[in-house]
Protein backbone atom coordinates (compact mmCIF):
# COMPACT_ATOMS: atom_id res chain seq x y z
CA UNK A 1 0.00 0.00 0.00
CA UNK A 2 1.28 3.55 -1.29
CA UNK A 3 1.14 6.80 1.39
CA UNK A 4 0.72 10.00 -0.81
CA UNK A 5 1.23 13.23 1.02
CA UNK A 6 0.43 15.85 -1.60
CA UNK A 7 0.86 18.83 1.20
CA UNK A 8 2.96 21.66 2.29
CA UNK A 9 0.94 21.10 5.78
CA UNK A 10 3.90 18.44 6.65
CA UNK A 11 7.32 17.85 6.45
CA UNK A 12 9.34 15.63 5.24
CA UNK A 13 10.70 14.57 8.39
CA UNK A 14 7.03 14.45 9.86
CA UNK A 15 6.01 11.76 7.14
CA UNK A 16 7.24 8.75 9.16
CA UNK A 17 4.93 9.55 12.51
CA UNK A 18 1.93 10.21 9.86
CA UNK A 19 2.62 6.33 8.71
CA UNK A 20 2.70 5.09 12.12
CA UNK A 21 -0.02 6.71 13.10
CA UNK A 22 -2.41 5.45 10.03
CA UNK A 23 -0.53 1.98 10.35
CA UNK A 24 -1.51 2.07 14.13
CA UNK A 25 -5.60 2.21 13.19
CA UNK A 26 -5.14 -0.22 10.56
CA UNK A 27 -3.50 -2.43 13.04
CA UNK A 28 -5.40 -1.84 16.22
CA UNK A 29 -9.03 -1.58 14.88
CA UNK A 30 -9.07 -3.29 11.28
CA UNK A 31 -7.82 -6.35 11.34
CA UNK A 32 -11.13 -7.73 10.82
CA UNK A 33 -11.64 -5.41 7.44
CA UNK A 34 -11.28 -6.66 4.06
CA UNK A 35 -8.71 -4.29 3.02
CA UNK A 36 -6.54 -6.63 0.22
CA UNK A 37 -7.67 -4.34 -2.24
CA UNK A 38 -6.35 -0.75 -0.38
CA UNK A 39 -3.91 0.40 -2.75
CA UNK A 40 -3.23 3.83 -1.49
CA UNK A 41 -3.70 6.52 1.13
CA UNK A 42 -3.35 10.17 -0.14
CA UNK A 43 -3.59 12.91 2.18
CA UNK A 44 -4.44 16.15 0.54
CA UNK A 45 -4.48 19.84 0.96
CA UNK A 46 -6.60 20.43 -1.41
CA UNK A 47 -9.01 17.82 -1.68
CA UNK A 48 -11.41 18.29 -3.90
CA UNK A 49 -8.45 18.93 -6.62
CA UNK A 50 -6.54 15.51 -5.41
CA UNK A 51 -10.37 13.94 -5.91
CA UNK A 52 -10.33 15.47 -9.38
CA UNK A 53 -7.05 14.77 -10.54
CA UNK A 54 -7.33 11.18 -9.24
CA UNK A 55 -10.97 10.72 -11.33
CA UNK A 56 -8.86 12.56 -15.00
CA UNK A 57 -6.10 10.43 -14.51
CA UNK A 58 -8.14 7.37 -14.39
CA UNK A 59 -10.61 7.91 -16.68
CA UNK A 60 -13.45 8.14 -14.29
CA UNK A 61 -17.05 10.08 -13.45
CA UNK A 62 -16.66 12.99 -12.27
CA UNK A 63 -18.33 13.27 -8.47
CA UNK A 64 -17.31 16.32 -6.10
CA UNK A 65 -17.41 15.76 -2.86
CA UNK A 66 -19.94 16.78 -0.34
CA UNK A 67 -19.72 20.62 -0.34
CA UNK A 68 -23.13 21.77 0.68
CA UNK A 69 -26.08 22.96 2.73
CA UNK A 70 -26.54 19.76 4.21
CA UNK A 71 -22.36 18.77 4.79
CA UNK A 72 -18.88 18.69 4.21
CA UNK A 73 -16.84 15.94 3.32
CA UNK A 74 -12.69 15.59 4.64
CA UNK A 75 -12.39 11.98 3.46
CA UNK A 76 -13.50 9.96 0.36
CA UNK A 77 -13.19 6.45 -1.17
CA UNK A 78 -12.35 6.17 -5.05
CA UNK A 79 -11.71 2.86 -6.94
CA UNK A 80 -10.39 2.26 -10.01
CA UNK A 81 -10.60 -0.88 -11.92
CA UNK A 82 -7.79 -3.08 -12.57
CA UNK A 83 -8.67 -6.17 -14.86
CA UNK A 84 -11.18 -8.03 -13.07
CA UNK A 85 -11.11 -6.23 -9.77
CA UNK A 86 -10.72 -2.58 -8.16
CA UNK A 87 -8.39 -1.43 -6.59
CA UNK A 88 -9.11 1.31 -3.84
CA UNK A 89 -7.69 4.92 -2.39
CA UNK A 90 -8.81 6.21 0.66
CA UNK A 91 -8.43 10.29 0.02
CA UNK A 92 -8.07 12.12 3.22
CA UNK A 93 -8.35 16.06 4.02
CA UNK A 94 -4.79 16.98 5.61
CA UNK A 95 -6.58 18.51 8.35
CA UNK A 96 -7.64 15.12 9.18
CA UNK A 97 -4.84 13.80 9.38
CA UNK A 98 -3.11 17.13 11.19
CA UNK A 99 -5.85 16.42 13.98
CA UNK A 100 -4.22 12.92 15.00
CA UNK A 101 -1.62 14.66 16.50
CA UNK A 102 -3.62 17.13 18.85
CA UNK A 103 -5.03 15.91 22.02
CA UNK A 104 -8.50 17.41 21.60
CA UNK A 105 -9.13 16.07 18.20
CA UNK A 106 -6.90 13.00 17.60
CA UNK A 107 -9.84 10.53 18.83
CA UNK A 108 -12.07 12.02 16.60
CA UNK A 109 -10.03 11.67 13.65
CA UNK A 110 -8.65 8.31 14.53
CA UNK A 111 -12.77 6.95 14.63
CA UNK A 112 -12.77 9.44 11.00
CA UNK A 113 -9.50 7.44 9.78
CA UNK A 114 -11.57 4.59 10.64
CA UNK A 115 -14.70 5.00 9.11
CA UNK A 116 -12.76 5.29 5.68
CA UNK A 117 -10.99 2.21 6.14
CA UNK A 118 -14.80 0.55 6.83
CA UNK A 119 -16.02 1.86 3.70
CA UNK A 120 -13.52 0.36 1.93
CA UNK A 121 -14.32 -2.82 3.06
CA UNK A 122 -17.92 -2.68 2.68
CA UNK A 123 -17.51 -1.51 -0.91
CA UNK A 124 -15.29 -4.41 -1.57
CA UNK A 125 -17.75 -6.81 0.11
CA UNK A 126 -20.44 -5.63 -2.04
CA UNK A 127 -18.38 -6.44 -5.25
CA UNK A 128 -19.49 -9.86 -4.71
CA UNK A 129 -22.92 -9.16 -4.14
CA UNK A 130 -24.37 -6.63 -6.49
CA UNK A 131 -24.48 -7.94 -10.10
CA UNK A 132 -23.49 -4.78 -13.04
CA UNK A 133 -27.21 -5.83 -14.47
CA UNK A 134 -28.62 -4.95 -10.75
CA UNK A 135 -26.58 -1.74 -9.87
CA UNK A 136 -27.59 -0.41 -13.63
CA UNK A 137 -31.39 -1.58 -13.02
CA UNK A 138 -31.77 -3.97 -15.79
CA UNK A 139 -35.11 -4.91 -15.32
CA UNK A 140 -35.80 -3.28 -12.58
CA UNK A 141 -38.87 -0.46 -12.07
CA UNK A 142 -37.29 3.20 -12.75
CA UNK A 143 -39.04 4.38 -9.41
CA UNK A 144 -37.47 0.91 -7.52
CA UNK A 145 -33.78 1.46 -9.04
CA UNK A 146 -33.73 5.51 -7.96
CA UNK A 147 -34.66 3.84 -4.44
CA UNK A 148 -32.17 1.62 -4.51
CA UNK A 149 -29.05 3.73 -4.94
CA UNK A 150 -30.70 6.27 -2.48
CA UNK A 151 -31.19 3.27 -0.11
CA UNK A 152 -27.26 1.78 -0.62
CA UNK A 153 -25.68 4.97 0.29
CA UNK A 154 -28.14 4.69 3.75
CA UNK A 155 -26.93 1.53 3.92
CA UNK A 156 -23.29 2.33 3.64
CA UNK A 157 -23.20 4.83 6.74
CA UNK A 158 -24.88 2.71 8.96
CA UNK A 159 -22.80 -0.68 8.21
CA UNK A 160 -19.59 1.51 8.48
CA UNK A 161 -20.54 3.23 11.52
CA UNK A 162 -21.57 0.01 13.36
CA UNK A 163 -18.32 -1.25 12.22
CA UNK A 164 -16.34 1.52 13.77
CA UNK A 165 -18.17 2.07 16.43
CA UNK A 166 -15.18 1.06 18.89
CA UNK A 167 -13.34 4.07 17.73
CA UNK A 168 -16.52 6.43 18.36
CA UNK A 169 -15.39 9.38 21.15
CA UNK A 170 -18.59 11.14 21.69
CA UNK A 171 -21.99 11.51 20.07
CA UNK A 172 -21.87 15.42 19.69
CA UNK A 173 -21.17 15.76 15.91
CA UNK A 174 -23.95 13.39 15.61
CA UNK A 175 -26.24 14.96 17.92
CA UNK A 176 -25.68 18.39 16.23
CA UNK A 177 -25.67 17.12 12.51
CA UNK A 178 -29.39 15.44 13.49
CA UNK A 179 -30.50 18.37 15.81
CA UNK A 180 -29.81 21.36 13.01
CA UNK A 181 -31.03 18.07 9.85
CA UNK A 182 -34.42 17.13 10.80
CA UNK A 183 -36.37 21.19 10.93
CA UNK A 184 -34.00 21.99 8.22
CA UNK A 185 -34.69 18.98 5.52
CA UNK A 186 -38.85 19.53 6.51
CA UNK A 187 -38.30 23.69 6.15
CA UNK A 188 -36.54 22.96 2.72
CA UNK A 189 -38.84 20.91 1.13
CA UNK A 190 -42.04 23.05 2.28
CA UNK A 191 -39.98 25.72 0.15
CA UNK A 192 -39.12 24.09 -2.75
CA UNK A 193 -42.78 22.65 -2.79
CA UNK A 194 -43.87 26.36 -3.05
CA UNK A 195 -41.07 27.51 -5.09
CA UNK A 196 -42.94 24.40 -7.68
CA UNK A 197 -46.07 25.91 -8.16
CA UNK A 198 -44.07 28.40 -9.78
CA UNK A 199 -41.58 26.75 -12.28
CA UNK A 200 -43.15 23.73 -12.94
CA UNK A 201 -40.72 21.73 -12.78
CA UNK A 202 -41.38 17.95 -11.38
CA UNK A 203 -37.63 16.46 -11.68
CA UNK A 204 -36.35 19.75 -10.64
CA UNK A 205 -38.57 19.51 -7.05
CA UNK A 206 -37.97 15.53 -6.89
CA UNK A 207 -33.84 15.97 -6.90
CA UNK A 208 -34.41 19.07 -4.53
CA UNK A 209 -36.44 16.75 -1.86
CA UNK A 210 -34.30 13.88 -2.16
CA UNK A 211 -30.77 15.63 -1.72
CA UNK A 212 -32.14 16.86 1.65
CA UNK A 213 -33.66 13.22 2.48
CA UNK A 214 -30.80 11.10 1.24
CA UNK A 215 -28.52 13.00 3.86
CA UNK A 216 -31.22 12.77 6.61
CA UNK A 217 -31.50 8.88 6.10
CA UNK A 218 -27.94 8.47 6.00
CA UNK A 219 -27.27 10.67 9.02
CA UNK A 220 -30.31 8.42 10.92
CA UNK A 221 -28.87 5.62 9.86
CA UNK A 222 -25.22 6.49 11.01
CA UNK A 223 -27.06 6.73 14.48
CA UNK A 224 -28.75 3.53 13.83
CA UNK A 225 -25.20 1.91 13.42
CA UNK A 226 -23.56 3.61 16.77
CA UNK A 227 -26.35 2.46 18.28
CA UNK A 228 -26.30 -1.28 17.07
CA UNK A 229 -22.46 -1.20 17.18
CA UNK A 230 -21.99 0.08 20.84
CA UNK A 231 -24.07 -3.16 21.66
CA UNK A 232 -22.26 -5.20 19.42
CA UNK A 233 -19.09 -3.90 21.02
CA UNK A 234 -20.49 -4.32 24.69
CA UNK A 235 -19.49 -0.57 25.11
CA UNK A 236 -20.70 0.24 28.43
CA UNK A 237 -20.68 4.67 28.85
CA UNK A 238 -22.86 6.66 30.76
CA UNK A 239 -22.46 9.28 28.82
CA UNK A 240 -22.77 7.86 25.34
CA UNK A 241 -26.41 6.22 27.23
CA UNK A 242 -27.25 9.64 28.07
CA UNK A 243 -26.74 11.12 24.77
CA UNK A 244 -28.32 8.50 22.66
CA UNK A 245 -31.52 8.50 24.48
CA UNK A 246 -31.58 12.45 24.56
CA UNK A 247 -31.13 12.26 20.27
CA UNK A 248 -33.85 9.43 20.55
CA UNK A 249 -36.47 11.16 22.17
CA UNK A 250 -35.89 14.75 19.76
CA UNK A 251 -35.89 12.10 16.84
CA UNK A 252 -39.36 10.09 18.16
CA UNK A 253 -40.51 14.01 18.90
CA UNK A 254 -40.36 15.16 15.47
CA UNK A 255 -41.87 13.83 11.74
CA UNK A 256 -38.47 10.99 11.61
CA UNK A 257 -40.74 9.23 14.48
CA UNK A 258 -42.63 7.85 11.48
CA UNK A 259 -39.58 6.00 10.00
CA UNK A 260 -37.30 5.85 12.94
CA UNK A 261 -38.55 2.39 14.30
CA UNK A 262 -39.04 1.01 10.99
CA UNK A 263 -35.40 2.08 9.41
CA UNK A 264 -33.86 0.53 12.95
CA UNK A 265 -35.37 -2.81 11.99
CA UNK A 266 -34.63 -2.99 8.13
CA UNK A 267 -31.21 -1.96 8.71
CA UNK A 268 -30.62 -4.08 11.62
CA UNK A 269 -32.43 -7.51 9.26
CA UNK A 270 -29.90 -6.65 6.64
CA UNK A 271 -26.79 -6.63 8.74
CA UNK A 272 -28.04 -10.20 9.63
CA UNK A 273 -27.74 -11.64 6.34
CA UNK A 274 -24.87 -9.49 5.35
CA UNK A 275 -23.18 -10.58 3.32
CA UNK A 276 -23.62 -14.11 2.33
CA UNK A 277 -27.54 -14.49 2.56
CA UNK A 278 -27.42 -11.44 0.50
CA UNK A 279 -29.05 -11.35 -2.75
CA UNK A 280 -28.59 -8.89 -5.29
CA UNK A 281 -29.56 -5.36 -5.17
CA UNK A 282 -33.33 -6.86 -4.22
CA UNK A 283 -31.94 -7.05 -0.50
CA UNK A 284 -32.69 -3.33 -0.68
CA UNK A 285 -36.12 -3.14 -1.13
CA UNK A 286 -37.28 -3.15 1.97
CA UNK A 287 -34.79 0.66 3.04
CA UNK A 288 -36.36 1.73 -0.40
CA UNK A 289 -39.62 1.21 1.21
CA UNK A 290 -38.57 3.55 3.77
CA UNK A 291 -37.36 6.40 1.86
CA UNK A 292 -40.18 6.09 0.04
CA UNK A 293 -42.23 6.55 3.39
CA UNK A 294 -40.28 9.52 4.15
CA UNK A 295 -40.71 11.71 0.82
CA UNK A 296 -44.36 10.61 1.20
CA UNK A 297 -44.05 12.14 4.72
CA UNK A 298 -42.64 15.37 3.28
CA UNK A 299 -45.70 15.65 0.89
CA UNK A 300 -43.98 13.89 -2.77
CA UNK A 301 -45.71 10.64 -3.40
CA UNK A 302 -45.21 8.24 -5.90
CA UNK A 303 -47.91 6.46 -8.51
CA UNK A 304 -45.94 3.81 -11.09
CA UNK A 305 -46.88 4.07 -14.72
CA UNK A 306 -45.44 1.19 -16.58
CA UNK A 307 -41.99 1.69 -16.54
CA UNK A 308 -41.81 5.16 -15.07
CA UNK A 309 -43.59 6.75 -12.63
CA UNK A 310 -45.55 9.86 -11.90
CA UNK A 311 -44.66 12.26 -8.76
CA UNK A 312 -47.80 13.50 -6.68
CA UNK A 313 -47.59 17.08 -4.95
CA UNK A 314 -50.82 17.89 -2.86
Amino acid sequence: MELKIISSVFQETEIPSISNKLLFILQEYCKDLELTSLECITIADDFAKAIEEYQELNKLKKIKPTHGEYGLAIGKVLRRKEENRYLYTVMLDARIVKGLFIEESSGFCTHYIHHEFCHVHDDTIKESIFTEEGKAGKDIHQLRHMMNVLAESVWCEYIVSRLCANTLSNFDTITQHLETLIPQVKTNSGKDKLAYRFHHDIGKLYYQVEEGITYLLKMLGTFWGYIHGIKDYDITDIHFESKINSLKDFIIQNYTKEIWDDLGEVLNNLFNKYPDGWNDVRELYDLGNVSIKLFRILGLSFEERGETFYINVP
